[in-house]
Order: structure tokens, then sequence, then C-alpha cells
């Protein structure tokens, strides 16, 4: 509910100066993953030792978390577990904290990581290997039904809906059931990212944009979405972030896109990211056909001879002759000297 209120707030400034403000009044919500762990090593008793213990890492990567979230979600969720979340707020450190994808029911591993969530007490031993152990245990039988009926579905096969299965997971109350509901549910079992790909192949609307694009950042943007495409990697939220400023999109659409991936939205509650919902919101307010050129390039000139009408050629100047949005977001960045401020966010690596 905070975090909503805090980007209506955003969306009603009309200036910089509101927009200082809006970072100096709440600078108390900007808190990040060191600041977080910090607060937890005052609740939970040698925090640090767990992580190594339940990890099994060795202390200089237990230390190193307790500054920069981990690298690999499946430890994200053994930190969950230490500190004892529920699955909304287990979804909440992958997603705020540590910027990963939220807990997908119909994948079997995560199917599995809800199942320790909510069933805690019964691992005692290290959480990981625990983990582990129980995928090899699924994967094993997943094995065997595939050599025994072959990978073709019953055709009488009606599939159940991520709702459903979300629902469903809930109730699984011991290993046995665990392992028998994933593979009851084999054909259902599915790729989020291929969500997330649909939604950019809609977006785009059968236009080969993605080879169209001009800029540094994007040829790199291009693989990683050729990877994800072709299962060779998972989706990162900064370079989602960034690929929908490099196509145009609007706050509203880049949060679809984001919320399609199993991500957080744009946060208010990061500097850098309340910064480019700040700037975006003001382009869309002074330029509201703006993001249509994504669509319809040729309605630039319109936009232009609008903008000679109503004697307002320095923003056409600031943003179009810039080079490209990610371009005037990146000189508004330096204009408000706030470079330092941004640093603390993950995102600021890619501008």
């Amino acid at each position: 509910m905070k975090t909503e209120l805090l980007k209506r707030e955003l969306e009603s400034l009309e200036d910089h100066e509101e927009f200082y403000e809006y970072l100096n009044k709440n600078k108390d919500e900007f808190k990040n993953w060191q600041q977080l762990m910090h607060e937890q090593e005052k609740k939970i008793p040698e925090l640090k030792k767990r992580m190594r213990i339940h990890c099994n890492v060795d202390k200089a990567t237990a230390s190193k978390w307790l500054h920069t979230p981990p690298t690999k979600r499946n430890y994200v969720l053994v930190i969950a577990l230490i500190m004892n979340l529920d699955i909304e707020d287990s979804n909440h450190l992958l997603k705020r904290y540590a910027h990963f994808q939220e807990l997908f029911p119909k994948d079997p591993d995560d199917i599995i990581w809800i199942f320790m969530i909510q069933h805690r007490s019964l691992f005692n031993e290290r959480y990981l290997l625990e983990f582990e152990r129980l995928h090899y245990s699924v994967q094993r039988k997943l094995q065997q039904l595939l050599f025994k009926h072959g990978q073709k579905e019953p055709a009488d096969h009606i599939h159940a809906t991520t709702e459903t299965m979300s629902a469903e997971t809930y109730h699984i109350c011991s290993e046995t059931k665990l392992v028998s509901y994933i593979c009851a549910h084999r054909d259902d079992l599915a790729d989020r990212n291929q969500r997330l790909i649909a939604f950019l192949d809609h977006w785009l609307n059968g236009q080969s944009l993605y080879h169209a694009l001009s800029g540094k950042p994007v040829q790199h943007l291009n693989k990683h979405i050729s990877e994800i495409r072709n299962g060779k990697t998972l989706p990162k939220r900064d370079k989602l972030i960034m690929l929908g400023l490099a196509l145009d999109m609007p706050v509203d659409t880049v949060d679809e896109m984001l919320k399609t991936a199993g991500f957080e939205p744009m946060c208010p509650k990061d500097q850098l990211e309340a910064n480019i919902i700040y700037q975006l919101n003001q382009l869309e307010l002074s330029v509201p056909d703006y993001f249509r050129i994504a669509q319809d390039p040729k309605i630039l000139n319109d936009i232009k001879n609008e903008l000679i009408q109503r004697n307002d050629m320095q923003l056409f100047d600031q943003i179009w002759e810039s080079g490209s949005l990610i371009d005037y977001l990146r000189q508004s960045i330096k204009e408000c000297g706030m470079e330092q401020i941004f640093k603390n966010s993950p995102l600021y690596h890619l501008f």
C-alpha cells in the first residue's frame, strides 16, 4: 500500500524541486539489501553463521551477503527460510531487495521452495542440501514417468491454471505428496519466461525492432532477450527496464512487462527508479503523444510542429536530438546533480 501511495505521489510532482522534496521526505523508505541485513542481524542470532551453514558457503561469501544480495536466487530463498518469512514476504525479499523473479507455482523447483517455506519445521538440516535432495527426488521420478509414458500428454488432459496450482500448493503437507503432486501435474509445468517473450512479441507487433534499435546498450539487450528466448539465461530485471526504455515504453508498460516476468515493478523506493518514473511522467505530461512514436514514427513531424507552435523546441531538442530516451534520461540524471545518490541503485551501472 505504501509503495502505491509513493508512486501516486511521484506522478503528481510538477518540477525538480518537488522531486528533491520527495526524496528528502521519504528518505527512510529507500531501504536496500544492506540496510535490511543490518536490521536482521539484530533480530537473528548468528545470522552470518547460519547463512554460511545453510547455504554451504565460506565465511567471506556469507560476510559479503550482509552488504550485497547473492547472485543466485536459491541462496536468497535459503535466507528467506532463515528469516522465517512466509510466501508473501519471501516473494518481497526476492523481488524488492534481491531483484529476482517471484515464486512461480508451475515451476517444479519453485513448488519445492513453496513447500519448504510453508513447512520449514520439517527441515532441521542445511536448507540448500534439503532442497537439492527434494529436487533430485522429483527429477528422478519425472524421468521415470517420461521413460514409461513418453512426452505426449493424454488427449483428455485439461491444463491447470497458474492460479489453481498456486492455491493447491498451499495444501501439500508431506514430501511424498509433494513429489506426487509435481508428477501428477507434469503436463502443466511451464516456463514462465515464455510469457515474457510473448509480451515482447506482442509489443513489437511483428516488427524487427530488435535489430533496428540504435545506441550502445541495445546490442547487449538484444543478446539478453535472444538468450532468454532460447532458454540459455534467466531474465535480469535491470536489463528489462533498460529494454523498456530503449523501446520507448511508458511507465505502465514497463511495469506490466516486469510483472509478466515475475519481477517487482518500477520502484518509488529506489532513488534512481523514482527519478525515471518522475522523468517519464513529466515527459508524458509535456508531450502526450511521445510514447506513440514507438508504434508509429510517422507522427514525429506532427509532434514537432505542435512544439513549434507552442514555442517549446527546447524540449524537442532535449529529447529527440539527445539520441534516444535513455540518452535523455542519462543527461537528466547528470543535470540534477544527484549521481552519487543514484549510484546506490542496482540499475545505475547500465546508465
